[in-house]
């Protein structure tokens, strides 16, 4: 369990969804339904519930300051009521850890009271709402139909059924297959009768990525940060082709060498898939990580690509200026296959 920096929190919040909400009032709004499938103890979900708290309060001020609370000169918050609705209506979760989700549920009902008082909450009763059709306790890779009725209770799967989603953002558990095969050797094997991706030495991740394109709902978004290697390594090669045949790539911010997880060695970079087609997509890569973080447009170049140029073979992706050595290099040279 590693704990996700927040500044990449919210990066993946404004790549997936926070143009989106500029451009929606507020009956949209709360109409969304926003998820994290891995949710642990909840870090994207609390500022998912915080970034739509604050488009309502955007769009409120411009259009209709009754459902606002003034709380200084120019400065306004939501009423309790709509922040109430808002995590009822918009917000959920899944893990297969049974604490976390109970934390989970906990953080989301501290966050529902910042800011709040007696006379603000007193007419609610109860003040809290339940959360238990929200946050749930499962195995979201899994539902009831993939998984031997003499498994169920070890696996515990969990049923999406009907339910899709207009954004899931997150940071997937990263398993290698060795290590799916020790510690769950009984969901190993029923991963590739489920996913395409569980192809060779799959991660588990290539997993996560396929199932949530799968939920989100027609023109959603999904935003996660995973390592890299997909986009090289030859066990990626089907996951590589089911996101390249839907078109679906929206952006790819690359680290680079950059670490962004303290304690752990990762290449990592953030992916963002909208369930429509699209032609071209953002390519960015991150050459200082300090500047980054505060959104210094010298820290990092950004370029659209084209999307057809992606399939199953390895992704070369890279700046202008070394493509352009590439595509030198690559003109006068010959594959090694065709050498030896």
């Amino acid at each position: 369990i590693v704990t996700t920096p927040n500044f990449i929190v919210r990066e993946i919040l404004r790549q997936t969804m926070k143009d989106d909400l500029a451009q929606l009032d507020d009956e949209k709004i709360l109409c969304l339904k926003c998820a994290d499938i891995a949710c642990g103890s909840g870090a994207f979900l609390l500022e998912t519930f915080q970034l739509l708290c604050d488009a309502l309060v955007d769009f409120y001020t411009l259009n209709d300051k009754s459902n606002l609370i003034q709380t200084d000169v120019n400065t306004y918050k939501l009423k309790f009521e709509i922040k109430r609705n808002v995590l009822k209506s918009c917000i959920y979760g899944v893990d297969k850890d049974f604490n976390a989700v109970e934390a989970c549920k906990f953080g989301l009902l501290l966050k529902l009271l910042e800011g709040e008082d007696d006379s603000s909450i007193e007419s609610f009763h109860p003040i809290l709402p339940n959360l238990d059709n929200n946050i749930f306790y499962g195995n979201s890779l899994l539902e009831s139909s993939d998984v031997p009725a003499n498994q169920v209770e070890e696996i515990n799967p969990f049923d999406f059924g009907e339910h899709k989603f207009d954004y899931i953002v997150g940071n997937p558990p990263y398993m290698k297959t060795e290590d799916i095969k020790v510690f769950t050797p009984k969901e190993h094997k029923l991963y590739p009768r489920r996913y395409t991706s569980a192809y060779k030495q799959y991660d588990k991740y290539f997993l996560f990525i396929e199932r949530a394109f799968k939920l989100l709902n027609d023109g959603g978004a999904m935003g996660y940060i995973v390592p890299s290697k997909f986009m090289k390594v030859g066990a990626g090669k089907k996951l590589r082709n089911f996101i390249s045949s839907q078109k679906s790539i929206k952006g790819i911010t690359s680290f680079g060498a950059h670490q962004i997880f303290s304690d752990k060695s990762t290449y990592s970079c953030i992916v963002v898939l909208r369930n429509k087609e699209n032609d071209t997509f953002k390519y960015s890569e991150v050459d200082s990580l300090a500047k980054w973080k505060v959104r210094d447009l010298t820290s990092f170049s950004e370029n659209k690509r084209n999307i057809s140029r992606l399939g199953e073979e390895t992704w070369v992706l890279c700046s202008d200026r070394l493509q352009s050595i590439l595509n030198h290099i690559s003109a006068q040279s010959l594959p090694l296959g065709e050498i030896v």
